[in-house]
């Protein structure tokens, strides 16, 4: 079966791994899923700069050869083969997948209709990335659409909400979000908004994606990377708090130089902004933070609502966090536009235009392995070996 995967020692480059199509042999309490669609976003290739290091992608699916690591996203799968009486065959699946077209997973007791898969190698991994959710069957292009928007951005949701949460505890009256047109980013800068959190919320972009920015109404000021401080000016009584999406190290520079002191919490979130040239792209994420303010630190959304969890209680934290995300979803639906691209070919296009920043803001990607919609989607429930 190919498979997507990547170079440990060059993390941005995306390979295809042909392999000959061998028997998958599904062994009793396993289940065979065919990978349908993944959702490929710079929330994806943030996942493959950070694969052997703090959130260990890389280990749910590993490959045989040391060299190479495949990528994860978050995805949809059909099981086509099962020794599982709790998970038979047709179920469809919602949950983080390999760049492959079949994956074996062995699932846990089904609680509330999801399950996590108990596979050795990934029981010491964070649990949400192991948890698959059944889901329904989409029956009219607007289900369809539902579904790709509860795999894209609804998915990300808890992480900006966490954000922001997170900015209020921290006593910021204003929060700036970086790589501002990202899907985390808008789902931070909504919930800001929804809850009515900070005086201003801020969105820094990219300069060909402000009016995209704009367009969205979610940021009070919105400004580009080149001109932090041109556009934002100074204000008596600011306390920022900063979650960075992008892990530019310039504009980390700039926002520091900006507020100084003022920053009172300052978050490294994602890395939407890749330099094919670095050495180590990792070291692009390194603390700028000599013009004083707080220090920075990595961001885990299970921290965060943990954190809110405590504030608030676990039901009430719960409920805010549904009802915000249900307002998202209907706030967004409207203007939902998808791309869907297959074939091994299709989803390299979409990896390298993520990395170098030249994917189209205001479109999710869903990117299969397999070669047509037909393929993709096993109606007949065929697992196509």
């Amino acid at each position: 079966m190919s498979q997507v995967v990547v170079k440990e020692t060059s993390p941005l480059e995306a390979l295809s791994q042909p392999s000959n199509d061998i028997s998958i042999s599904v062994r009793s309490g396993e289940i065979l899923v065919h990978i349908t669609k993944l959702s490929v976003t710079a929330n994806t290739v943030t996942y493959s700069l950070v694969g052997r290091h703090s959130l260990k992608t890389f280990e749910h699916f590993p490959v045989p050869n040391p060299k190479y690591a495949s990528v994860p996203a978050w995805g949809v799968g059909v099981v086509t083969s099962s020794k599982n009486a709790s998970v038979p065959v047709g179920t469809r699946l919602q949950g983080y997948y390999p760049m492959r077209k079949h994956i074996i997973l062995t699932p846990s007791k089904v609680k509330r209709k999801q399950f996590e898969d108990t596979a050795s190698h990934r029981a010491a991994l964070i649990p949400a990335y192991r948890t698959y959710r059944m889901i329904q069957q989409p029956a009219t292009k607007d289900q369809e659409q539902m579904e790709n928007l509860l795999l894209t951005d609804a998915l990300l949701f808890s992480t900006g909400w966490g954000c922001a949460q997170q900015g209020l505890e921290m006593g910021g009256n204003t929060i700036l979000i970086t790589s501002a047109s990202s899907r985390t980013s808008l789902t931070a800068a909504f919930s800001a908004q929804h809850h009515k959190m900070f005086q201003e919320v801020i969105g820094v972009t990219s300069a060909r994606n402000v009016t995209f920015v704009k367009s969205t109404g979610l940021y009070d000021t919105v400004c580009t990377y080149d001109d932090i401080a041109g556009s934002l000016g100074y204000k008596d009584g600011r306390k920022v708090v900063v979650y960075d999406m992008a892990g530019n190290r310039e504009a980390k520079l700039k926002i520091r130089q900006h507020f100084g002191e003022a920053v009172v919490d300052y978050a490294s979130v994602g890395q939407t902004t890749v330099s094919v040239n670095d050495a180590n792209p990792l070291g692009r994420g390194m603390p700028v933070d000599a013009n004083g303010g707080a220090k920075e630190k990595g961001f885990l959304v299970f921290h965060a609502l943990a954190a809110a969890s405590k504030k608030y209680g676990q039901n009430r934290m719960a409920s805010m966090l549904t009802d915000a995300q249900k307002a998202y979803c209907v706030w967004k639906l409207p203007h939902f536009q998808t791309m869907n691209l297959y074939g091994v070919e299709g989803l390299l296009r979409v990896w390298r235009d993520t990395v170098d920043n030249k994917a189209l803001a205001g479109i999710s990607y869903m990117c299969s392995l397999w070669e047509t919609p037909e393929d993709a989607e096993p109606w007949t429930f065929n697992s196509h070996l």
